[in-house]
Formats: C-alpha cells, sequence, structure tokens
C-alpha cells in the first residue's frame, strides 16, 4: 500500500486527517507483523496515537497542514485530530457542526442513516451527507487531497496535512484500529462497573455511597431502561442486528485492605479477575493517587470519586474529580487576598499548619496562586506532631508576626487557644486570619466571636440560601428510593452521579469504548441545580475539575452564626 500513497503524495497532494480526534481505547491486536510505515503494527499504533493526539510525527517533530485554502500552520491547537474529532474518534458537535466519526467500523462502512451517528440524539440532527465506505486508498485519498470517498470536498476547516508515505501509512493504520473493539468490561449481555472504598471506611459512609448508587442500577436502569427496552429502534442505527441495545448493569465493590502502598497490587488483581469497564464514586482515606495512577496506566475511566486530595495535573486524561479539593481553597484564599482591600503591600502572610497531607495542599494552592499574582514571600510555620496550638502557641505567633496575615490551615481541635491572637498583651494583632471550611468540617463554634471580624473562610461550596432547591430534588428522590439520608454530602454526590450517568449511558448507545465514555462525559451539560454541594459543575475535554471557583466567607457573631459571602464566586 504504500507505494501507492507514494504515488499520491507525489503529485503534489497535501496529506490530510479527515479526523480531529480520536483514542485507541481498546486497539486490537494488529494484523500480523508486517511493518506499517517501516513500524512494527505495535510501535505504528503508538506513532498513529500520538499523531492523532498532539500532532507530533514519528519523528517527533510538529506536523505540518494547509487550512482553509492555503494557509499554513505547524503545530498548535489546529493539527492535532483529538481537539476536534475527540479521542474516541467518535466525533463531536464544534460551533453548531457536526464532526463526524472516523474511528475504523465507522470509516470502513457506509454512512446513511442520521441514526449511525454516535452520541446524543441532537448530534443526528446536524448529520447532511451519506458516503460510501472508505476503503484504505480513498481514506488516503481523503488525507491527501482532502476529498470524501463520494468525491466530495471535505471542510475547509480540515487540515489537509503534509506527511510522507510512510507518516500516512502509519495514521491509515491507526484510524483503522481506533475504537474497533469494544473496551474490557463489556459483554454481549452486561456492561461491568466497580467501585473503590478502603476497608477504614464507616458502615454508615459505606451504605451513604453504595445504597442510592445501587438503587438507581437495580431500580432506574437495569429495572426500566433495559428491561423495557425493544429489540430494534430507530434512536440506533438502522444497520445493526436484532439484539439488545442497552446492557445491564453490574457493580462491584472494590475494597482495598490496608495501607496506601499496597493499594496498587490489589486494585491490579481486582482488575485482572474481572476487568470493569469504569470505576464510579469511591472513597478512601486520604490522597486518591493511588488509584488514579492505576487508572491512568490501565486507561480505566474514574468518574467522581470523593475525595480532597485528588492528583493535581494537566495532562492526565481518566480521572475526572469533583474539584482540586483543598488545594482549591489555598488559591481561593491567594485570589482573594490578591483583589481585595485592606491589607498594604509588605504586610507579611504567614501559614500555619499540621506537617500532613491536607494542610500541605492547602499552603501549596495559596503558595502557587500568590505567585502568579505577585504577591510577597509567604512564611511557612509547620507544627510539629506532638506541639500544642494552646493560648502561648498562639501569643508568640502573634508577637514574631505582628499585623501579619494568618492563614490558620488547621482543624477545629487545633483551634481552642487560638482566642489569645487579641489577648490585652498583643502588641500588634493579625490583620487578617483565613481558615477552610472543609478542614474545620464546618465546626464554625471553633472560631471565637473576638475573632470573627478579621476571619475570611475559604468556602468551596452552595451557599446555604442557595440550596434548598437541590436539596428538595435530592430528598425526594432518596424517599421514593425508601433510602435513609445517612451522609448528605456523599449521598448527595452520588445522586447527582446517577443523573449524570442517566444521559450518559443512554448517549453512549452500544459504542461501548471507554474513550468514548469520556468524551460524552466532556461535552456533557452543565449541573447547576442537582448538586447539593457545589453551585456549577462543568465538565470539558482535558479539564478534569468539575467544580473551579470558591466563595470567601465571613461570620456573624452568636451561637448560629450566618455566612457572610465577601464577594462573587471566584473562579479558576
Amino acid at each position: 500500500m504504500i507505494s501507492r500513497i507514494a504515488q499520491l503524495i507525489n503529485r503534489g497532494a497535501l496529506l490530510f486527517l479527515l479526523v480531529f480526534s480520536c483514542t485507541v481505547t481498546s486497539a486490537p491486536a494488529a494484523e500480523g507483523k508486517k511493518p506499517v510505515g517501516g513500524l512494527t503494527p505495535e510501535a505504528a499504533l503508538r506513532a498513529g496515537e500520538r499523531l492523532y493526539r498532539t500532532g507530533m510525527l514519528p519523528s517527533g517533530k510538529p506536523v505540518a497542514a494547509i487550512i482553509r485554502g492555503n494557509k499554513r500552520i505547524t503545530g498548535g491547537d489546529l493539527t492535532p485530530c483529538a481537539n476536534c474529532h475527540t479521542r474516541s474518534g467518535l466525533g463531536a458537535v464544534v460551533e453548531e457542526m457536526l464532526v463526524p466519526p472516523i474511528n475504523g467500523p465507522m470509516l470502513y462502512a457506509p454512512l446513511k442513516y442520521m441514526q449511525q451517528i454516535p452520541g446524543p440524539i441532537e448530534h443526528r440532527t446536524l448529520f447532511a451527507n451519506s458516503r460510501p465506505a472508505y476503503t484504505d486508498l480513498t481514506l488516503v485519498n481523503a488525507l491527501v487531497k482532502g476529498v470524501s470517498p463520494s468525491g466530495r470536498p471535505l471542510s475547509p476547516f480540515m487540515p489537509r496535512y503534509q506527511l510522507t508515505a510512510k507518516e500516512a501509512e502509519v495514521m491509515v493504520h491507526y484510524l483503522k484500529n481506533l475504537s474497533a473493539k469494544h473496551s474490557p468490561g463489556v459483554t454481549e449481555q452486561e456492561l461491568r462497573f466497580a467501585v473503590v472504598l478502603s476497608d477504614t471506611v464507616t458502615t454508615e459512609e459505606r451504605d451513604a455511597l453504595l445504597q442510592p448508587l445501587e438503587a438507581y442500577f437495580r431500580e432506574e436502569w437495569n429495572g426500566r431502561v433495559v428491561a423495557q427496552q425493544t429489540k430494534r429502534s430507530t434512536r440506533w442505527r438502522e444497520d445493526k442486528p436484532a439484539g439488545p441495545l442497552f446492557r445491564k448493569v453490574s457493580l462491584d465493590i472494590w475494597e482495598l485492605k490496608g495501607g496506601p502502598e499496597g493499594w496498587r497490587s490489589q486494585l491490579e488483581a481486582y482488575n485482572s479477575a474481572q476487568p470493569v469497564f469504569a470505576l464510579l464514586g469511591g472513597l478512601v482515606p486520604g490522597s486518591w493517587e493511588p488509584v488514579h495512577r492505576f487508572c491512568e496506566d490501565n486507561r480505566i475511566p474514574c468518574i467522581l470519586p470523593q475525595t480532597e486530595l485528588p492528583v493535581l495535573s494537566s495532562s492526565d486524561w481518566y480521572t475526572l474529580y469533583f474539584s482540586r479539593g483543598y488545594y482549591q481553597e489555598g488559591a481561593a484564599a491567594a485570589k482573594y487576598l490578591a483583589k481585595s482591600p485592606g491589607s498594604p503591600a509588605g504586610t507579611p502572610v504567614i501559614q500555619v499548619l499540621r506537617d500532613n497531607a491536607e494542610g500541605k495542599a492547602l499552603a501549596q494552592g495559596f503558595a502557587a496562586e500568590r505567585k502568579k499574582t505577585g504577591g510577597g514571600p509567604v512564611v511557612q510555620r509547620i507544627i510539629a506532631p506532638t506541639e500544642k496550638t494552646d493560648q502561648a502557641f498562639w501569643t508568640k505567633l502573634a508577637a514574631d508576626h505582628p499585623g501579619a496575615v494568618v492563614l490558620v490551615w488547621l482543624g477545629a481541635a487545633d483551634l481552642e487557644g487560638i482566642a489569645a491572637l487579641l489577648e490585652p498583651g498583643v502588641k500588634k494583632t493579625p490583620s487578617r486570619l483565613f481558615v477552610s471550611a472543609t478542614l474545620l468540617d464546618r465546626s464554625w463554634q471553633s472560631i471565637p466571636d473576638s475573632l470573627r471580624d478579621i476571619t475570611h473562610i475559604t468556602y468551596p461550596n452552595r451557599l446555604p440560601d442557595d440550596s434548598r432547591y437541590p436539596r428538595e430534588i435530592f430528598t425526594g428522590w432518596m424517599k421514593m428510593k425508601k433510602l435513609p439520608v445517612l451522609n448528605e454530602e456523599i449521598s448527595s454526590k452520588v445522586y447527582l452521579l446517577n443523573r449524570i450517568l442517566a444521559l450518559t449511558l443512554v448517549d453512549l448507545g452500544t459504542e461501548y469504548y471507554r474513550d468514548f465514555f469520556i468524551d460524552l462525559l466532556d461535552f456533557g451539560k452543565d449541573q447547576t441545580s442537582t448538586s447539593v454541594v457545589y453551585p456549577l459543575l462543568r465538565f470539558a475535554p482535558g479539564q478534569r475539575y468539575a467544580s473551579v471557583g470558591c466563595y470567601v466567607v465571613t461570620l456573624t457573631k452568636g451561637a448560629s452564626p450566618r455566612l457572610v459571602p465577601q464577594g462573587e464566586w471566584i473562579l479558576f
């Protein structure tokens, strides 16, 4: 085939990748061991994936292309195919324009009906042009000349890539294998998920997480959607054989025993014994990192684990978090401090924290954001494990750092003597205090009335006055399912996950590819009224933290204080 590709390229045509995006969710075994573009089939898949996702050639150089007539581009956001066609290659809608699917099974079959377009049903309404099936040579012709197999010019927004014959062969090989075989965790009858829990999770927390998730699958998905489906439906492809349109869902519990150092081997053992399509929710003490790394390495989606210590990454793909957790609160304090009056330039800033993951995450978030905003140096006061935070501690802190902005990244138990900051003997009291609502666990009484005028609280959740409507929806659903609300935060987050799954699993149809599952979540609707905990949740390609904001609030005085927001929701 490479000689035919060379003929096309040597005639002066420019190689165009008919796809903007795609991912190998589970690449099928390459046929034989015949070299592809001078590489082994396995190496060609890796090289094709890199070109598709990043726009980088096998040589390591950025690919060049022609778009919109004669505009030449090299590298940048316009050259990676995945930026428009998505990682799975099953297409999307970008700027109200249908980006067609370009994975192997779709390319090498005729595209006749709107029902063939995967994803949300509104995508089908944008389908306009049928085409015959591609062959290797007509696909190369499309890449080189920008022409479909029916002879119709492709969109001027589609790059025509300048590739060698070998690079073209690698790309065709990759597209042919892209989303060509269902991902692990799928059988003819079943779609399997799992929940990760540690053995230290309390019975109440475990039930608060599992009961609403199991109820959704048992009563709504398996009990209604799957049980009542017909054997054929124009909602999906007309050319598919009769058979189940949706799979029954099963839910495994992956319980992790012991410390985090032993979790990876347990996760691998669970996955080897019974692979799953994706992980849902989850709850472990401390950092989610061991589970995160396992999912990245195995390309297993992990959707909305309940953790305040996520992995912070701008490139990892497979774990979708509620937020950046403690780090986000620390960053919010820095952003607020940079924009608000009351702390003149040169005011000293000190962070007080225990030597633990929670305090460190808050401190890192503050330091990173302060550096971005051009703030001055920050002093850290790390409290030793056996050190007491009594009145003497706080009196000395005030004396050592007179008039400072003090960020108190501590739990409620460490604030018993904090009123000493305003003792008569203190020459110059702190100008401001900042504390974390999450680390305090909303124990507002731990903040003395005498300090509330100068205390600011990072509050990463929906304000109490704004939560009535979503809470009514959530509690109504729990009552309908005859489930007790054992832990509102845990169960309401699961309820939100259920609502997202209700849409995503329908849009997934029978295209059981992990990357397509994530693509659908990325392009899903904003969640503004289904979350008791957050005012807005939004994913997007490459955005792995759904809540990207935080309030800063103060407290009124008295036994039942009211939260008073100090400005709007701070966005990142």
